[in-house]
């Protein structure tokens, strides 16, 4: 990772503090080229990130503490805290008892957020890649407070059963899909590597939530937020065919633009709309963007 030794650490933090110009240099010295633009993107949300957190260098690790606490492995970790916390993707106010299935927990950031919210009671969060996680469970167990709300399954979401291989980065474990480590001509061939993931039957996943939690309390509401890198189209698909999409009051998706199978964010819209979501599409003409889907 890139975030795995105290000289790395302690020069990324100086780069905060230094005039453009320098950050640059300082930057082409410590970080292959191809991914000079990602960091110094990574250095300014970082800044932004700082104004309104803390951050720590403890035992050689980078914690960032906000609402709670992750350690900062690798830049990719930057932009979702960034994304997260300052740009407020998933910034949604929950009026009543909810249980959040996190499809895509990545290294558990958006599990971790989610349970710092008022009425969540509990956040399971879904990460297919081994290594991943692990990352996930780690972060995760550096918050005693929140860590008893979040339960983590090693397995992804889809129509079928099944194990597959995909390409993951070591660096943006959160760009792998079933269609590959997807539009980043910068990603270093070195750290791609091929990986066995689970996919779990999508329907069966939240026909078993909504039993379990109806024996608890029966008004409680099933929010998913969804961002696995193509994936949203098989798993929408899949709920609204079974059914099982009206148990879900609210959806949170960052959907992708897939040309390899024509896949693009109208075809998810006209799903949710048809199962009788009120629906807001945002960037539907970038690569990805978000879709907030409210149960009408």
């Amino acid at each position: 990772m890139f975030f795995d030794d105290n000289d790395t650490i302690i020069t990324f933090l100086k780069l905060l503090d230094m005039p453009d110009q320098e950050r640059k240099t300082v930057l082409s010295e410590i970080i292959d080229p191809a991914n000079s633009k990602f960091a110094l993107s990574a250095v300014n949300w970082l800044r932004d990130l700082r104004a309104i957190g803390t951050l720590a260098v403890v035992d050689q690790d980078l914690l960032y503490t906000h609402t709670f606490t992750v350690k900062i492995g690798t830049l990719e970790d930057i932009s979702i805290l960034h994304e997260i916390l300052v740009a407020g993707e998933y910034n949604i106010y929950i009026n009543r008892p909810t249980v959040l299935l996190d499809i895509g927990m990545n290294v558990g950031i958006s599990s971790l957020y989610f349970a710092a919210k008022q009425n969540i009671l509990k956040v399971i969060g879904f990460e297919p890649v081994k290594e991943t996680y692990g990352r996930a469970q780690r972060n995760v167990a550096l918050n005693e407070g929140l860590g008893p709300k979040i339960q983590g399954e090693n397995i992804g979401w889809g129509s079928v059963a099944r194990t597959i291989e995909i390409d993951v980065s070591s660096e943006r474990p959160g760009v792998a899909g079933i269609y590959g480590c997807r539009g980043f001509a910068d990603l270093e061939k070195d750290n791609i590597s091929k990986t066995t993931i689970n996919i779990a039957n999508a329907d069966e996943i939240v026909r078993s939530a909504r039993r379990q939690f109806d024996l608890v309390d029966p008004s409680i509401q099933i929010v998913a937020k969804i961002d696995c890198e193509g994936s949203e189209y098989e798993i929408i698909e899949c709920l609204c065919t079974n059914g099982s999409i009206n148990l879900l009051s609210s959806i949170i998706m960052e959907w992708h633009w897939i040309e390899k199978d024509t896949k693009q964010p109208s075809v998810l819209v006209e799903l949710l709309s048809k199962s009788g979501y009120d629906v807001i599409c945002r960037a539907p003409f970038s690569k990805s963007g978000m879709i907030y889907a409210f149960k009408k």
